[in-house]
């Protein structure tokens, strides 16, 4: 299958497990209310790697646009292995309150993402309801949330979906009062962590960038366990730091 700009699926009902995993392990993945697969995204606005770490080829043109290649991740979680335990494990464990629940979506995580918002330095949608739906607020995922509470506030929530045997993670947001504490990973090992309880399979935490370094925390997750999508040999396969390059001439290839 060649490269794609982008290419979207518009859901007009709940969509069964089944066929979202299927989605999933075809390199989909969930955008608001739909799902949707790419190969590139803008570069208007992203920081960039160092020069000497860009691959010779040069950039990449989109209808006069600078873009930068994207690839879809997964953990398999049959390879995960625990590793050290989260610096601050336990302190949460003595001073927050954990919470996982079916999200509803309300103006207690509204705020929270607001305040999320002031702490961060990238570009980043306007409003948690702009991010998971569409005008009309129809959802058509079965997602949920993992809340984290500091005396009686919530802190901290995570989203996540399940297919069948495997989740999609979807956000991570925190009070930036709390940055120290690191609960952005904790929140993504926690998603895992629940995964494995119900013997899921492939954690899929969206893509990285060749280009962009924004998104190597995906790299981080799992080095061991991590997968990536090869949409032209409809393949998952290992990945290794030495594939930066492979990978952009891949893409270069069916580009």
């Amino acid at each position: 299958m060649p490269s794609v700009f982008y290419q979207k699926i518009l859901l007009q009902e709940k969509i069964n497990e089944q066929q979202y995993r299927e989605f999933l392990e075809g390199g989909w993945y969930r955008v608001q209310q739909i799902l949707m697969t790419t190969d590139f995204i803008m570069m208007e606005g992203m920081q960039r790697r160092p020069e000497d770490l860009i691959h010779p080829s040069g950039y990449f043109q989109y209808m006069g646009n600078e873009v930068g290649p994207v690839f879809w991740l997964r953990v398999n979680l049959h390879k995960f292995s625990i590793g050290k335990k989260h610096p601050f494990q336990s302190y949460i464990d003595r001073n927050f309150t954990l919470e996982v629940t079916p999200f509803s979506y309300d103006e207690t995580y509204e705020n929270l993402y607001d305040k999320y918002l002031t702490g961060i330095d990238f570009d980043a949608s306007p409003s948690l309801f702009n991010y998971l739906f569409d005008l009309d607020g129809s959802d058509y995922f079965n997602s949920t949330a993992i809340n984290l509470y500091h005396q009686k506030e919530l802190i901290a929530f995570g989203l996540f979906d399940e297919a069948e045997d495997c989740s999609a993670g979807i956000i991570n947001c925190f009070d930036p009062a709390y940055k120290k504490y690191s609960l952005g990973k904790w929140l993504i090992m926690k998603k895992i962590e629940l995964a494995l309880s119900k013997n899921h399979q492939f954690y899929y935490p969206g893509y990285f960038s060749t280009r962009i370094p924004k998104f190597d925390y995906k790299l981080q997750i799992a080095p061991s366990a991590t997968e990536v999508w090869i949409r032209e040999a409809k393949q998952w396969l290992p990945f290794e730091p030495s594939l930066m390059n492979k990978l952009e001439n891949y893409l270069i290839g069916v580009y």
